[in-house]
């Protein structure tokens, strides 16, 4: 009974050793990686942790700006922004290059005391000032812009009356036979000029009269030796000048 027991207990050491020698080549080969197999020949399967795809990347801490946009176009009056509107450094408004001829005299004559009479036909005139005279224009330019749209003044009675140019020749203006640096170059006046004895005024009118403006007068007496000159004030002592300079002396 002593030897039965012997052996047994033997077997069974036995078949414990190779149990336990199976069990362990079987996790060595499970521990192995599998063998990569060819391009095209692999089986799809579930993914495993190594193959999950990246995950997205983290959003920006706070809030998001748009994206920057193009200004649009500014509307007519408005502001840039970003522009200076208001204090000294705002821009200057521009002047209105075109005023009415009513207006315009209307101020002038608030400024210089002076009583106008406005043609009436012309009354609704819109003068263009091209915005270089800021303010209130003095008299002799209020009369150089007049001469620039047609018109011309005269003074009688104290009143300065703005008439159409082509009349020029038939209102009543001034005579000046004395240069006098108070009156405006654009005023119309009236000369009349002496010739020496031995000098004709006939001769000199198609010499001059190409030099004076359509809405100008020259004549001369047909017996006697004057010229008589209607035109602009600067224009008629212009012409004085040239006068002098052909016969030698003129007689104002």
């Amino acid at each position: 009974m002593k030897i039965t027991t012997t052996t047994t207990k033997t077997t069974n050491m036995l078949t414990t050793l190779a149990i336990g020698a199976l069990l362990a080549l079987g996790g060595a080969a499970l521990a192995q990686p599998p063998e990569p197999q060819p391009e095209g020949q692999r089986q799809p399967g579930p993914r495993g942790p190594a193959e999950a795809p990246p995950p997205p990347p983290a959003a920006a801490e706070g809030p998001q700006r748009p994206a920057a946009q193009a200004p649009g176009p500014i509307a007519p009056g408005a502001i840039a922004p970003g522009s200076v509107s208001s204090g000294a450094f705002a821009p200057r408004p521009v002047p209105e290059p075109n005023v009415d001829l009513a207006e315009l005299v209307q101020r002038v004559a608030e400024e210089t005391g002076r009583e106008f009479l406005i043609d009436p036909t012309r009354a609704a005139t819109r003068i263009y000032l091209g915005g270089t005279i800021e303010g209130t224009p003095s008299y002799p330019v209020l009369v150089s812009i007049l001469r620039l749209h047609g018109l011309v003044v005269f003074e009688t009675e104290g009143i300065v009356n703005i008439v159409p140019d082509g009349n020029a020749r038939a209102v009543p203006t001034r005579i000046v036979q004395v240069d006098n640096d108070s009156i405006p170059d654009d005023e119309i006046v009236t000369r009349v000029l002496t010739l020496p004895d031995d000098v004709s005024g006939a001769p000199l009118v198609p010499v001059l009269r190409p030099m004076m403006p359509a809405t100008a007068h020259l004549t001369a007496l047909q017996s006697g030796n004057k010229l008589v000159i209607v035109d602009t004030y600067a224009n008629v002592r212009r012409m004085t000048e040239v006068i002098r300079s052909l016969v030698g002396s003129v007689g104002l």
